[in-house]
């Protein structure tokens, strides 16, 4: 009887604890690596930051912070701030982001304006626009195109952990970035 008891515990243990982390990366959070600077000042690499699913009728927000699929072997996740939404009419102009004929404002913004060329185009259904923070190191819409929402992952919430760089590009001492710790990403 104990035998039996060992073993249904070595078997059912491990079962249910593997099946409450699929339930929880599935239906909850899941954590993903900032990779680059192309979201600098907002994310940094070496930040972890937790992305929860859009749910139901919810769909990204202009501005909001999204993990998607790229369907690229080298680069599979893609971390971008969303711009334009399905049936915006969005274009660059000198720098500067316009978006329905309005100057989108941008304070999150690392440098200068936005550098590029986008004619002028209206957003398809089911289809973001999104650019990195840090325009000039980032490969985002400008380059790759719309986004699908079939692509897109979930929304950037909150940095649980950071090996990161400081603003200067210089690694920290400490392999904790501990004043970038549960700060909530927007």
């Amino acid at each position: 009887m104990r035998r039996t008891m060992s073993i249904v515990r070595a078997v059912l243990l491990p079962a249910a604890v593997l099946g409450a982390a699929v339930a929880v990366r599935l239906f909850l959070a899941q954590g993903f690596t900032v990779p680059s600077a192309s979201m600098r000042p907002t994310l940094l690499p070496g930040d972890y930051i937790l992305v929860t699913p859009y749910r139901d009728q919810h769909r990204p927000s202009r501005q909001d912070v999204i993990v998607f699929r790229s369907g690229e072997r080298a680069s599979p996740f893609y971390v971008k701030r969303v711009i334009g939404l399905p049936g915006d009419y969005l274009q660059l102009r000198s720098g500067q982001v316009v978006v329905n004929g309005y100057t989108l404002s941008e304070p999150y913004l690392y440098g200068r304006g936005t550098s590029g060329t986008v004619m002028p185009q209206i957003v398809p259904h089911d289809c973001y626009f999104v650019l990195g923070d840090n325009r000039q190191e980032s490969l985002d819409s400008r380059a790759m195109g719309l986004v699908p929402f079939a692509a897109v992952v979930g929304k950037a919430r909150v940095v649980y952990w950071s090996t990161g760089v400081e603003a200067s590009g210089t690694r920290r001492i400490s392999p904790i970035a501990w004043d970038r710790l549960l700060r909530r990403v927007h």
